[in-house]
């Protein structure tokens, strides 16, 4: 039986101080799956769009090179450290039509004319995604579109226990997709996309599914596994999944030299997206 959940998830990651070179990071990993995704759900030039759950800017800073100079991007994100990181990048890139609001979707005041809401692991973490999507298409226009991004954890955690997949790459795998778990993440997003959004009153939605895998030594998939371990470590003692002592560092350097020797890959997660335009 699915329970309907009444709080949202605890950000097991937490805040850190090296929050922003994981998050950099994985922006790089995710950027052509999520550009992909955007392109085909209609995001283009001109576009009046809001990034829900901006942390530190990557997708505001992927929107912009879709919407051009004639769009704008406004971000949205409970976290202010991060979007101070944000503005800093936006700044540096020269950018003056991208700009940032710290608040909560769910309660904040803001323009109802947007040709696009999106967003990249935010519902994983929310109570009702549902009610989340109905706020979000308050800010849009008719005809706008919706188009989110999330990691599908059920697969992810599928593909890393199949053969060859390097051993100590499964553990860290349990480890961490349990740390999510113990938090109240949604774990099967992707499979309950077409609920969600037809519950929110919007149009049974595209969808599509996207390894994110890694096989060369140098693939910097290896760099954030090490990042994630490090951030989510504390949870990990706290909610009594992780107990022994554990050398992060030598630790993701065995799975990559075991990827190496098994002329294996790494699976480091699968992304469910899906989109559909607002009706009005």
């Amino acid at each position: 039986m699915d329970i309907q959940k009444t709080s949202d998830a605890t950000y097991v990651l937490g805040h850190p101080t090296r929050e922003e070179e994981r998050l950099q990071k994985l922006g790089q990993l995710l950027y052509p799956s999520t550009k992909h995704l955007f392109e085909h759900a209609g995001i283009t030039s001109g576009m009046k769009v809001l990034d829900v759950g901006s942390g530190t800017g990557d997708v505001a800073l992927l929107l912009a090179e879709l919407v051009g100079s004639t769009g704008s991007i406004v971000g949205v994100d409970v976290y202010s450290a991060g979007l101070d990181v944000a503005r800093a990048r936006v700044h540096a890139a020269g950018l003056t039509n991208v700009s940032f609001v710290t608040g909560d979707i769910r309660n904040i005041d803001l323009d109802t004319d947007f040709d696009a809401v999106v967003g990249r692991n935010v519902l994983i973490y929310v109570a009702n995604q549902s009610d989340v999507l109905r706020v979000c298409c308050n800010h849009l226009r008719p005809g706008g579109i919706v188009a989110f991004h999330e990691i599908e954890w059920s697969v992810s955690e599928r593909a890393a226990e199949m053969t060859p997949i390097p051993h100590l790459f499964q553990q860290a795998m349990t480890w961490v997709a349990g740390g999510f778990r113990h938090a109240g993440a949604e774990m099967q997003i992707g499979f309950k996309f077409p609920t969600v959004f037809l519950d929110a009153g919007l149009p049974l939605p595209q969808m599509w599914l996207d390894g994110i895998v890694g096989t060369t030594e140098d693939w910097i998939g290896y760099d954030f596994v090490a990042d994630v371990l490090y951030d989510i470590l504390p949870k990990l003692r706290e909610y009594g999944i992780l107990t022994e002592e554990l050398d992060i560092d030598s630790y993701v350097e065995l799975i990559r030299a075991e990827a190496k020797q098994q002329r294996s890959f790494v699976p480091l997660f699968f992304m469910a997206g899906a989109w559909a335009r607002f009706q009005g």
